[in-house]
């Protein structure tokens, strides 16, 4: 075993052998690496495409608020301003499919709704028009939604703040998700007047037509 040669080959064989595996893990260690990236990058850029769906659901849904308070008579009038109306409800057209890709059912349903009280916007004057109460109803349910889409996209982890609302039976102001300290009206009584209102203001403009 003393012979030079001998032991000349042993240690160039081991020599070989441990460059061969260093090799194979820090190619291994590497592939790890590369697949961990592609997961994160495509996590990223779907995190990204979900952002830009909820901006825009939002951004229609304060459209949505803002039109009960222009008539149908003021956008006939103004053709800059039917002419970006126009614009918006194709562009909401395009991006509400790709809601339903990202949301969860909550946010969804949630977002669903409140869209249906487009039917309330830009009515002629002497048409039937939205309550304040269900005005403020309908400010609470976008709170709400916004809420939700923060902590889908991560959002509340970084702040902490309350979502203060004024309640919309006896007014205190309070936390979006807490029980009225006035009143005591819980979050799910809460979520119901929301619900309930639009049927309400349904039935009661379907009996100022008849």
């Amino acid at each position: 075993m003393n012979n030079p040669i001998v032991i000349a080959i042993i240690s160039a064989g081991l020599s070989a052998f441990v460059t061969c595996t260093f090799q194979m893990i820090n190619k291994f260690i590497d592939m790890k690496k590369e697949k961990r990236d592609k997961e994160e990058e495509k996590e990223r850029i779907y995190s990204e495409k979900k952002e830009q769906v909820y901006i825009a659901v939002l951004d229609r849904l304060l459209q949505v608020r803002r039109g009960f308070d222009y008539s149908k008579e003021f956008v006939e009038r103004n053709d800059e301003y039917k002419k970006w109306l126009d614009e918006q409800n194709q562009k909401y057209m395009e991006i509400s499919p790709k809601l339903r890709l990202y949301a969860s059912d909550t946010i969804f349903r949630l977002c669903k709704h409140f869209i249906l009280y487009a039917r309330f916007t830009y009515t002629p004057i002497t048409g039937p028009k939205l309550s304040e109460k269900s005005k403020e109803l309908y400010d609470i349910g976008i709170s709400l939604v916004a809420r939700f889409m923060q902590e889908d996209l991560g959002y509340r982890k970084y702040s902490k703040l309350n979502d203060e609302i004024k309640c919309p039976q006896c007014g205190r102001n309070h936390d979006l998700m807490g029980r009225c300290p006035g009143c005591k009206m819980s979050y799910d009584e809460l979520l119901k007047m929301l619900y309930e209102d639009m049927e309400k203001q349904k039935e009661d403009n379907e009996n100022e037509v008849e």
